[in-house]
């Protein structure tokens, strides 16, 4: 978990030392802002307050962002979350069009199934291939989800209490007796199917920590999960009716029943129990797309939704919304991740300088001109955390120093990079690009360096012969031990 936290904590991270003064550490905060469930732009950074413990911050920058899959400039990570009793011949739809209209050179795509296998799928193959291996994996998960539910799901509903004619006297003591023994196995049978644990989302937090790309959580929820909620209020119902037919004396001593009625309900009330900070943690933490697809399994025991688990399908579109992801009510799953693909999220990243203090921070930011309007954004951080950024900070920082360009070759040196790791050596990655009068890229070049010594001398990287005139080089170094950027940039001019 220490490399997880490290890697999310890192991506918070502003790589861009020329904003900031010597030796300082800037940090960035996606937020998101909506009025009547839209996104609102067009904010500078004067409209906006930041308080941190209660403190006033300077607030560095505010960079509005947009992003949409289509048109993402950088690698994507699709995750294919699927929480469902059937595999269901419409999620080939899903993975053909990801395969044929979507994934491409650097992209990657991540199934997660119902038994919180969270699986990487290898791209590098044919495109049969890759199909049949996500059926086959999706299949296999979802039978044995089934099977270990439908024994749990069985000894469950063998506690509630048979059909029964009309409710007498004593049929509410049966009743009432039986609904006692029941609650305690529901609760744990919903703590164990429908509550998320969040060992699993930390897990693809350390998957996605050291990615940049673009990451998408796109969640397939089936909405009818447990069949015999219907025949469970019927039970209610017919034992509140019966109550309060009775005189005042005797629903007096029924009130006990009524109470273990009110707590069964309570069970279906996801809010208290849902682990939505940790989650939303997460998420904030990745500047990650949570998109739900909520869908009624007709294969599967009442094809219908029940009012009882409505806070709960509430609950998953507010977390998609709050990342800036979609919530759609459709079977429909090709059509489902078109519109997620069409989808752009819209948001600012704020930069502030970290004060170096370990702490826990809480983090308030606010519209200055009281706009109408709901932020989301992270709004904690642990002193665990501020400690990781602390240590980070002591750390060096990479410099591009002895830029020099002669006789059709460049070079430079690194210093100040990180040495340790399991190779004991430090390891850059270097990318040189070159732009011309008008800003188009004219030629590029990338390399992963190793080093056993404080300083790296790079003596001539050659230019192709074809070159000629006035360009703008672009030198990005990063240290991918420590995730520390360092960028130079000159102008050159080419003759021969």
């Amino acid at each position: 978990m220490k490399t997880s936290l490290r890697g999310i904590l890192l991506g918070l991270v502003v790589m861009a030392p020329g904003w900031g003064v010597a030796g300082e550490l800037l940090l960035k905060v996606p937020v998101r802002v909506f009025h009547r469930d839209q996104p609102v732009t067009g904010l500078q950074k004067a409209d906006f307050s930041l308080n941190i413990n209660g403190r006033e911050r300077v607030i560095r920058e505010l960079l509005p962002k947009s992003r949409n899959v289509r048109d993402f400039e950088g690698d994507r990570n699709f995750i294919l979350k699927f929480n469902t009793t059937s595999y269901l011949p419409s999620f080939d739809s899903v993975f053909r069009y990801l395969l044929d209209e979507v994934l491409g050179e650097g992209d990657r795509l991540t199934i997660w199934t119902p038994v919180d296998t969270i699986q990487p799928i290898d791209l590098n193959r044919e495109r049969e291939e890759i199909l049949e291996g996500l059926r086959k994996t999706l299949r296999e998960d979802i039978i044995s989800y089934r099977s270990i539910r439908n024994i749990d799901l069985s000894e469950l509903e063998s506690r509630l209490p048979s059909d029964f004619g009309s409710m007498d006297g004593n049929t509410t003591r049966t009743v009432a007796s039986m609904l006692r023994n029941f609650k305690v196995p529901f609760q744990s049978f919903l703590s164990r199917y429908s509550i998320p644990r969040i060992q699993p989302y930390a897990r693809l937090g350390s998957m996605l920590s050291d990615d940049d790309g673009y990451h998408l959580l796109i969640d397939f929820q089936q909405i009818n999960m447990i069949p015999f909620i219907a025949r469970l209020e019927k039970i209610f119902r017919e034992l509140q009716d019966y109550i309060s037919g009775l005189s005042p004396e005797k629903q007096v001593e029924e009130r006990h029943n009524l109470q273990t009625i009110r707590e069964i309900r309570n069970l279906m009330v996801f809010e208290n129990r849902y682990p939505r900070q940790d989650i939303m943690t997460v998420f904030s933490s990745l500047n990650l797309n949570y998109h739900t697809v909520l869908f009624i399994n007709q294969n599967y025991g009442s094809a219908t939704r029940t009012a009882n688990f409505s806070d709960f399908t509430s609950l998953l579109g507010e977390l998609s919304r709050q990342t800036g992801g979609l919530s759609l009510d459709t079977a429909d799953f090709l059509a489902a991740m078109q519109r997620i693909c069409d989808h752009r999220d819209r948001f600012y990243q704020l930069v502030y300088a970290f004060d170096g203090k370990v702490e826990d921070k809480n983090l308030v930011i606010d519209l200055v001109s009281h706009h109408p309007a709901q932020l989301f954004y992270r709004s904690r951080f642990l002193q665990q955390e501020m400690s990781i950024l602390a240590r980070y900070a002591q750390q060096p920082q990479l410099k591009i120093t002895g830029f020099f360009c002669r006789n059709l070759r460049l070079g430079f040196e690194l210093q100040d990079y990180e040495i340790g790791g399991e190779l004991e050596a430090g390891i850059i990655q270097v990318e040189v690009k070159l732009f011309d009068n008008q800003n188009n890229l004219a030629w590029s070049t990338q390399n992963t360096l190793k080093a056993d010594t404080q300083r790296i001398s790079i003596k001539g990287i050659p230019l192709p012969s074809g070159l000629r005139g006035a360009y703008k080089v672009q030198i990005i170094a990063r240290d991918l031990l420590t995730q520390k950027q360092a960028e130079f940039s000159d102008y050159i001019q080419i003759e021969h």
